[in-house]
């Protein structure tokens, strides 16, 4: 067990956003969190991450409670990628992996040789080294979220959480992200909007609607027309592909 999250109860004002939400993930598994706009995916992922204190519940990290570690205590253990939006960073792409290192390192500590072999990996598993030298603000969506991606990963982190990470990009971006997602060594969590790109690369698949989790399980085994239909109100009819992978078609011309 890499992260599990026990009764997890979050509110805006008078809303409750997440309700009693237990979440436990394997090591090294590839997970996905799937869910209609609001049912609280993003909310639980950044109550995991940190940029929100749960009201109610416990997460567990590694054995120990979340918030008996500092948070760069745990940012060694939990790397994050957020939603993309607009990043108009005025730095090289290698200075931006490079922030990755921050939580290994003392107050004006120097970068030393091992930080910037590491930066060179994480650059070259996304395919882009040979950008170290571009500034960020000069690239294309995909390409800054490559970047944004070996800036997680050279945090070097045992646990990768993504929101949305396929959010705004083309469809060769999308699965040339998914297949990099796909190759590392670690554990990764991820909030998914696309249920074609969740059903293709998660190997395990938590279904939320209007704060609960309402299913949990393979995701060959859990995501089935009718269950997209009680989370989505859409119908839809879900083939294999030669290689056993999962494709949804939706054959509803109008929500129910």
């Amino acid at each position: 067990m890499s992260i599990k999250v026990e009764g997890l109860t979050y509110s805006y004002g008078h809303q409750n956003v997440l309700d009693s939400v237990e979440i436990q993930l394997q090591r090294k598994s590839f997970t996905g969190i799937i869910g209609p706009n609001g049912c609280g995916k993003s909310t639980l992922l950044k109550c995991i991450y940190r940029v929100l204190k749960p009201q109610i519940g416990t997460i567990w990290l590694e054995d120990k409670l979340l918030n008996s570690y500092s948070v760069k205590e745990s940012s060694k253990y939990i790397s994050v990628m957020a939603q993309h939006n607009s990043y108009q960073f005025d730095f090289k792409v290698k200075d931006i992996v490079m922030m990755g290192r921050a939580p290994h390192k003392r107050l004006l500590e120097r970068d030393t040789l091992k930080d910037y072999q590491i930066v060179e990996k994480a650059l070259e598993s996304v395919n882009m080294l040979e950008f170290s030298e571009r500034e960020f603000a000069t690239l294309s969506g995909g390409e800054q979220q490559r970047v944004l991606l070996a800036r997680a990963l050279a945090q070097d982190a045992r646990t990768l959480i993504l929101d949305e990470p396929t959010n705004h990009l083309d469809i060769t971006y999308q699965l040339q992200l998914m297949r990099i997602l796909k190759k590392q060594d670690i554990t990764i969590f991820a909030a998914m909007h696309d249920l074609n790109i969740a059903a293709m690369y998660c190997d395990y698949l938590y279904i939320m609607k209007a704060g609960r989790v309402i299913a949990q399980g393979e995701t060959q085994k859990i995501l089935t027309p009718e269950r997209i239909f009680e989370v989505y109100q859409v119908e839809s009819q879900i083939v294999q592909d030669r290689n056993g992978k999962l494709h949804i078609l939706f054959t509803g011309d109008q929500l129910k």
